[in-house]
């Protein structure tokens, strides 16, 4: 393996909750490539860019060395499992990208990075960036996810829409109904998956007696699929 690995899951998150996750390192290869120290960085910023204007805010930025060079002690196993924690602050921006028409761009971005340093200006430091998706909290949708994620017990809303069809621009009408039903809810929570119905009734056009008879259709036959 390399001589640095993130183990970290990138499921989205609220502020105020634990971020956590470990590093996983080479011990042997760090030395070898002469490696001083490795640190991780829980960091968020907003950046702000007005045509050749651009500005970063820190809003928050912790810092945690977790191995230096010759700290650790000999054993047999190669590979260091260090683990870190954060918490995130309890108010935040969520997460996002901003643009307008006018040449200016906005953003709000939160990550863990990893960095391995080594001396001297050939020998580049090493840069894991982990980002990590912060949403505000939601009472409601959360409330609904935890719903809409089992069966669906509230009640249902259903719109219906029926249009007349025809195959060529002479003849008579048939006709096609749609009913689309869903959970009657005032939003829709995100990465949630959301139930539905949806019925397609098609009637065919009024035909004259003998057609029936030879099996071309009826006059106010219908069927749904």
């Amino acid at each position: 393996m390399a001589e640095i690995n993130v183990s970290f899951d990138p499921k989205r998150r609220t502020p105020g909750e634990i971020v956590e996750g470990t590093v996983l390192l080479n011990v042997p290869l760090l030395e070898l490539r002469r490696y001083l120290e490795v640190h991780v960085k829980f960091t968020g910023s907003i950046l702000v860019r007005i045509g050749l204007t651009t500005k970063r805010t820190t809003l928050f930025c912790d810092i945690a060395p977790i191995w230096k060079h010759f700290d650790l002690p000999s054993s047999d196993e190669h590979i260091a499992k260090v683990p870190f924690r954060f918490t995130l602050p309890s108010e935040l921006f969520p997460t996002g990208l901003y643009k307008n028409t006018l040449d200016g761009i906005g953003g709000v971005g939160y990550y863990i990075q990893v960095t391995g340093t080594r001396p001297g200006t050939f020998k580049p430091d090493k840069h894991i960036f982990c980002p990590i998706l912060v949403l505000t909290s939601n009472a409601r949708g959360y409330e609904l996810s935890k719903s809409l994620n089992g069966p669906w017990t509230g009640e249902w809303k259903t719109v219906e829409q029926r249009k007349d069809i025809r195959r060529y621009f002479r003849g008579g009408y048939a006709s096609a109904a749609v009913a689309f039903s869903l959970p009657d809810i005032d939003v829709l929570p995100i990465h949630t998956p959301v139930p539905f119905t949806l019925k397609v009734t098609t009637f065919t056009k009024p035909m004259e007696y003998f057609a029936a008879e030879k099996g071309v259709g009826t006059k106010s036959s219908g069927r749904s699929a």
